[in-house]
């Protein structure tokens, strides 16, 4: 079975995110996000991502949407149905 998503890329405001690199997300301060890629490396120096993508509360909130919907149409024939049995 070929698994398609919509879009893999996120293009927002200047940001230009390939999906499929994301390793994971982290919160930053009160509303912002920290994308961190695959590719990303640790700075031990600075305790902090050296490629890593900061999102503020608009941009964060766009691509977490985007990002939703992207693994959720790429893993849609591994998803559990969570819903109550009638």
């Amino acid at each position: 079975m070929i698994r398609t998503v919509t879009e893999s890329i996120f293009n927002y405001m200047g940001y230009v995110i390939p999906l499929a690199e994301v390793q994971h997300i982290e919160p930053r301060g009160e509303d912002g996000k920290m994308v961190v890629f695959k590719s990303s490396t640790y700075n031990s120096e600075f305790d902090d991502y050296n490629n890593g993508v900061y999102l503020d509360k608009k941009s964060a909130e766009a691509f977490l949407s985007a990002w939703c919907r992207y693994r959720s149409e790429l893993e849609s024939a591994t998803l559990m149905d969570l819903s109550p049995a009638p």
